[in-house]
């Protein structure tokens, strides 16, 4: 399981932006607030396409990097979605 809002929070929903490395996620931060959070994918400097896997990081060739959030909501969704162009983000529940 991966928690990438708060220290253990799930997430709820995720989402890519079309034609692009940005997805956004939605899920519960009990310490921030932070429900909705923006997030692009990079290309991870450290890979080790070897197969040593000491570092849990050089393991992945790419790797989510955060970028902002929104604490604008009073609670936390439990779906967001891109508009299939990309323009245009929803999210509700």
């Amino acid at each position: 399981q991966i928690y990438w809002h708060g220290d253990r929070e799930s997430i709820m929903s995720i989402d890519f932006l079309p034609f692009s490395n940005f997805f956004v996620t939605c899920g519960y931060d009990n310490d921030e607030h932070m429900f909705i959070r923006f997030w692009e994918l990079e290309r991870n400097k450290e890979f080790n396409a070897a197969g040593d896997k000491e570092d849990h990081n050089q393991s992945l060739e790419w790797m989510p990097v955060f970028k902002y959030g929104d604490k604008s909501m009073p609670r936390p969704p439990s779906v967001v979605k891109f508009s299939p162009l990309g323009n245009f983000m929803a999210s509700g529940g």
